[in-house]
């Protein structure tokens, strides 16, 4: 008989976008809320195994990750909520998906609420399950927005909220005899069953892989100097590219002017540093000051309207405990 595969997961809600981003499996995510629209989200995640499954629910936002290497993960939009969804700045819709192979990066954002299912499964797993699909899919050597037959897609979506539902509302059902088997097997077979030879990747234009590789670009400057505010004109000067093609790089891949993603990602740093640093109310100036806001009431007005709370709230409540998810865990007898 074949051993069950160990079972753990969780089901959260999350007010925090780094407490969100460090919640996700199968590699490394960073999200932003859009500018003065503070960040609410949910998710579930279900691990069988090498397995696992996530749904995520949650507001607009611009997010970047990297999956994991040896994994390949599928992203597919559920219906549930009809946003619009943007992956490296290609349009995707709830007949479309997101295919990524492990160590390819990727940007995503969405202009309002949007519910999410993702897959990710070893390498190998994808390659045996997409034995019937184009090349350049059963190698996993490409990652992009994945036209799949809807019939198929929809049933593999409605396989992953289900399942995910049932491990966070009845996750006893997971430890009886031959369901967690039954569910790897089911998903590999309607993975199998939605990459067929009539799923295809679907290219990108020249201009989304230039803007794309502008904003690529412009984030790994902004990685190496971490420690600095950054602004347009530098990210312009260091990427050698004029302030109309940096508007327009943003503006397609991550849906936010350079201006706002480079505010709102310095407002985001600045908690980080208050949440993790001690000190006296002087603190909240030195962030401020160190993360190039020296105009102190516009610094806690922009904050609060980021985040919900003052910055001085925040440092108050640095060194609380984090409150995140409550995993399960349980082998079935």
């Amino acid at each position: 008989m074949q051993p069950s595969p160990p079972i753990a997961g969780f089901s959260h809600t999350f007010e925090d976008p780094d407490a969100f981003s460090t919640s996700l499996m199968g590699g490394s995510f960073e999200y932003l809320p859009l500018p003065d629209q503070p960040f609410r989200a949910r998710l579930d995640v279900l691990a069988l195994g090498d397995l696992v499954l996530q749904i995520g629910d949650q507001g607009a936002h611009t997010a970047r990750g990297a999956v994991q290497s040896g994994l390949s993960i599928l992203i597919l939009t559920l219906p549930t909520r009809l946003a619009r969804v943007r992956m490296n700045g290609q349009p995707t819709s709830p007949s479309l998906g997101y295919l990524s192979p492990g160590g390819r990066e990727f940007h995503a954002h969405s202009e309002s609420e949007v519910a999410w299912g993702a897959l990710a499964v070893p390498e190998a797993m994808l390659a045996q399950a997409a034995e019937m699909a184009p090349e350049s899919i059963r190698l996993a050597r490409m990652a992009g927005v994945l036209n799949m037959p809807e019939g198929p897609q929809r049933r593999l979506a409605g396989a992953v909220a289900a399942a995910a539902q049932m491990a966070a509302e009845q996750p006893e059902a997971l430890s009886q005899p031959g369901c967690a088997e039954g569910l790897v097997h089911s998903m590999q077979e309607l993975l199998a069953e939605t990459l067929n030879a009539e799923s295809r990747l679907l290219p990108m234009t020249r201009a989304t892989r230039e803007a794309y590789r502008v904003v690529r670009d412009a984030e790994a400057f902004l990685e190496a100097h971490l420690g600095q505010p950054i602004f347009r004109q530098q990210l312009c000067q260091a990427l050698g590219v004029s302030l109309r093609k940096l508007h327009d790089g943003f503006m397609a891949t991550t849906g936010m002017s350079p201006l706002a993603y480079l505010k709102t990602r310095r407002l985001l740093l600045a908690r980080r540093a208050l949440r993790q640093s001690g000190g006296d109310a002087a603190l909240v100036k030195a962030v401020a000051l160190a993360h190039g806001f020296w105009h102190f009431g516009h610094f806690a007005q922009d904050y609060r309207a980021q985040f919900g709370e003052s910055p001085s709230e925040t440092r108050a409540r640095r060194g609380q405990p984090d409150h995140g998810p409550v995993w399960f865990h349980g082998v079935p007898t």
